[in-house]
């Protein structure tokens, strides 16, 4: 009778929290639904690591490929709800941090799931933009498209905010 007694709430409580977690992350979108600035706003939230970065030349056969590996650096950037970006360099081992305040766009010229990412350094005030899209709900892709060269940078997704815990948002991901 009484291991059932303790057996019972264990099930129960195992249960719920079982529930609460596989409840608490709504559907995703898939990258060719995502639309609105809102849409796009809550897919980029979370954490991204930097995987690649591809450029082609004009006249060039083969794109210049750059890695984590081949540059000996990592970028991890961190997207929160408050509409601020935390960047985190690591080169040999330094790292430098870079908070930003950011603004999404959509592509009013008809570039479907295309997006405008405007970056403004909060101790600086120097504003980058860049377009990006998502390649898939895992793969942010920014991307430059002007003559002579076009490039890619392609970022994973290492951690989607509100799925997996609230962390401390200057917290560092676990791959460092």
């Amino acid at each position: 009778m009484k291991k059932s007694a303790i057996s019972k709430p264990i099930y129960l409580l195992w249960l719920l929290c079982w529930l609460s977690l596989s409840g608490a992350c709504q559907k995703e979108k898939l990258p060719h639904e995502v639309k609105t600035k809102e849409e796009a706003g809550q897919m980029i939230l979370g954490e991204w690591k930097w995987e690649r970065t591809v450029t082609q030349s004009r006249g060039q056969e083969n794109p210049i490929y750059e890695t984590p590996e081949t540059e000996n650096k990592t970028i991890h950037e961190t997207f929160m709800k408050d509409f601020k970006l935390i960047r985190v360099e690591t080169i040999d081992k330094i790292s430098t941090r870079t908070d930003y305040e950011y603004d999404i766009t959509p592509n009013s010229s008809g570039g479907d799931g295309e997006f405008l990412l405007k970056l403004t350094d909060i101790n600086t005030n120097d504003v980058h933009q860049s377009w990006f899209r998502f390649k898939n709900k895992n793969t942010l892709v920014f991307y430059h498209g002007s003559l002579p060269f076009t490039r890619e940078i392609a970022f994973k997704n290492t951690r989607r905010a509100g799925c997996f815990g609230n962390r401390h948002p200057g917290q560092r991901v676990a791959s460092f």
